[in-house]
């Protein structure tokens, strides 16, 4: 009943050994406890360190099946503590999307089957295609591996997308601080599914968005203003969203469940792409690393944050909060907000809860403990 992730496991010669990736759902942490056992892979620990709300939920089944006490950890802790782990020892842990066209739309197969990978330092811009085949990949999205060696890592931006959002600023791997967040998230995502669709599941609805067309769903710029230029004095794009679920007012005809699900994840991933660029031109940064289980293997909200970000302007602070943060406003001009991914998403809080176990067994043995 678990899920393992043999390409996402990774070699880790710092802690002795190879790093293997398995998944289970909440309603079968009793079978993941049970392969644990069959394995004995709690054998030698008198304490096993967890995290996030099954670190609570589960406690005394754990203890009572594998014999050892369960230590609870920082949720955002070991999460933040797991990034900084991986983003130093695994070279081709991060990357974006670029060449992103509107996610809203239906999608386009010739685009998708275009879809490349390569790999490139931060923030470096990239030579003209030569070949036929660089030629067509270059009308697609591409997936950007994005190598942080060698580079100021902190600070951050740290966007949590789970049930709920969480925004941290990250100073260290051990100092950060909650700064924003917001109630929309997977949470809302699949509740809105489970009552507008047929989809009962988190991979039904999202199968069903990727067919689907948020534009028969959502209010356009250019449906309220026209094909115009002026739009009112408003200076803004007519694909640009200006109403979420407003065609719904209309007499046009009802639309689909693939259509309703699709807008669904439009309208998350763009507020939460808003929030974050707003918080990180707030606190003067310009990169934000995105995490949490809505986006695991989740392209379509990723692609729709990328997009999104790549049309946000700078934002303009007046008053005397301006005169506070002036300092912190970007020049007209600046690069975007980007947007950072990770492959191993949704294990951070795993990674870090083991690192922790690491740590305070080290300890106690140099006190002979």
């Amino acid at each position: 009943s678990g899920v393992r992730d043999e390409a996402l496991a990774v070699s880790m010669p710092e802690l002795g050994g190879r790093m293997h990736f398995v998944r289970f759902e909440t309603g079968h942490v009793r079978n993941a406890v049970e392969l644990m056992k069959a394995n004995n892979l709690e054998a030698g620990f008198t304490t096993m360190y967890a995290t996030g709300g099954g670190a609570h939920k589960f406690k005394g089944v754990i203890e009572e099946s594998l014999g050892c006490e369960l230590t609870a950890c920082s949720e955002l802790g070991t999460v933040v503590l797991g990034i900084c782990c991986m983003t130093s020892m695994v070279a081709d842990e991060c990357y974006t999307f670029e060449r992103v066209p509107d996610p809203a739309a239906v999608r386009d197969p010739l685009v998708e089957a275009a879809v490349t990978r390569r790999s490139v330092p931060l923030r470096t811009h990239d030579k003209e295609p030569r070949t036929s085949s660089e030629r067509a990949a270059a009308r697609g999205v591409v997936r950007v591996q994005r190598d942080l060696s060698g580079i100021n890592f902190f600070p951050f931006l740290l966007c949590n997308v789970g049930t709920g959002c969480s925004i941290l600023k990250v100073t260290s791997e051990s100092q950060f601080e909650r700064v924003s967040g917001t109630a929309l998230g997977g949470g809302t995502f699949l509740g809105l599914c489970r009552r507008l669709t047929k989809a009962a599941s988190f991979k039904e609805a999202m199968d069903m968005a990727e067919d689907g067309d948020a534009r028969k769903v959502d209010m356009l710029v250019r449906d309220i203003y026209g094909e115009g230029e002026d739009r009112a004095g408003l200076q803004l794009p007519g694909d640009l969203t200006a109403s979420f679920f407003a065609r719904a007012l209309s007499a046009e005809p009802k639309a689909s469940d693939a259509d309703l699900c699709k807008a669904l994840v439009v309208m998350i991933s763009q507020n939460l792409a808003q929030i974050a660029h707003l918080n990180a031109q707030v606190h003067g940064l310009r990169r934000v690393f995105f995490t949490g289980n809505f986006l695991r293997g989740n392209d379509l909200a990723m692609r729709t944050i990328v997009y999104t970000l790549q049309r946000m302007p700078r934002v303009v602070v007046h008053g005397e909060l301006g005169r506070r943060k002036r300092d912190l406003l970007l020049p007209v001009g600046a690069e975007p907000t980007e947007a950072v991914f990770f492959r191993h998403e949704g294990y951070f809080g795993a990674i870090g809860a083991y690192l922790e176990q690491c740590r305070n067994c080290a300890s106690a043995a140099e006190q002979g403990r």
